[in-house]
């Protein structure tokens, strides 16, 4: 092998090392930069989200609280289905009015309220601004000594809690709401849930009350740690917050893979870019070693 070839070796190696090095900590660091970027914005989004539903809870208090109050309400759940005509068309008339009052002035939040009279066995229900009377049956419901029962269907959340006569807190009767589809779709916009995201709102016990994305694959959800703000499960990135003790839970998940994604065209381009400076680098030091051999070949 020539000295001239030697040479061109040579300095190709010190030319293209460098530059492959360089390229591949840019394509590290970019990666790095985009999966803290991904994390700091989800984590944001996660304590938003910790806050809008709380403001939620206080909102759905609130209006039970205010229905519960209400003059004479307990006076009429306590009428049962064997009174008299006219003070079950009192009772009728009162409730309609009381349904009004709370479904009208709360119309931004909730698209459905009910109260239940467990001695009329009778729920007085407005929904869409339509009223009606539905006929219930004494049962055990899971909601009897919530403070505050969540329930979900279909993409809606129902909200319920038992009334309670304050000498024996014995139950006289039931409320519920459901929330209106643009409340939470707030959540929904809030977490950015997209193709390529997912989220869960679930209560207590890990009952799943809401969702939402492309792919609802994480059905355990015994095995997230709700201790970690952040952790790592099966390839996705898993964020979680607690409300108001636990009471709440909501988790969203990333997968890892949009980070590839993402940074897939950034490979690309420097894989390109090295290809180039390789071929560059290899003819500039074959010149190079061309021009500083052809005096030493001269002379021998």
């Amino acid at each position: 092998m020539s000295i001239r070839v030697r040479l061109a070796i040579l300095i190709s190696i010190f030319t293209i090392l460098p530059t492959l090095a360089i390229v591949s900590f840019t394509i590290f660091t970019l990666q790095n930069t985009l999966r803290n970027e991904i994390i700091s914005s989800n984590t944001y989004q996660m304590q938003w989200a910790n806050q809008f539903v709380d403001d939620l809870v206080l909102k759905a208090d609130s209006i039970f609280n205010n229905i519960q109050i209400y003059p004479d309400l307990d006076t009429n759940l306590k009428i049962s289905e064997e009174a008299d005509a006219e003070a079950q068309l009192a009772s009728y008339s009162y409730m309609r009015d009381l349904l009004n009052v709370f479904y009208y002035s709360n119309s931004m939040f909730i698209d459905r309220l009910s109260i239940t009279s467990k001695a009329g066995m009778k729920s007085f229900v407005i929904d869409s601004s339509i009223q009606r009377v539905i006929n219930e049956t004494d049962q055990v419901v899971p909601w009897e000594d919530a403070s505050l029962y969540f329930e979900g269907n279909l993409g809606t959340v129902t909200i319920r809690r038992a009334i309670k006569q304050f000498e024996d807190r014995k139950t006289i009767g039931y409320l519920s709401i459901r929330l209106n589809e643009s409340v939470t779709s707030q959540l929904t916009n809030i977490l950015q849930i997209d193709k390529n995201s997912t989220f869960y709102l679930l209560d207590e016990n890990n009952k799943l009350i809401l969702s939402s994305g492309s792919d609802l694959s994480l059905t355990d959800f015994s095995v997230v740690d709700f201790d970690k703000d952040m952790q790592t499960l099966n390839h996705d990135l898993i964020f979680t917050t607690s409300i108001r003790g636990g009471d709440l839970k909501i988790i969203k998940v990333v997968p890892q893979t949009i980070i590839s994604q993402n940074t897939g065209l950034l490979v690309m381009a420097g894989v390109l870019i090295s290809i180039m400076f390789v071929g560059l680098a290899i003819y500039l030091s074959y010149l190079f070693s061309t021009r500083i051999t052809k005096p030493i070949i001269s002379l021998a």
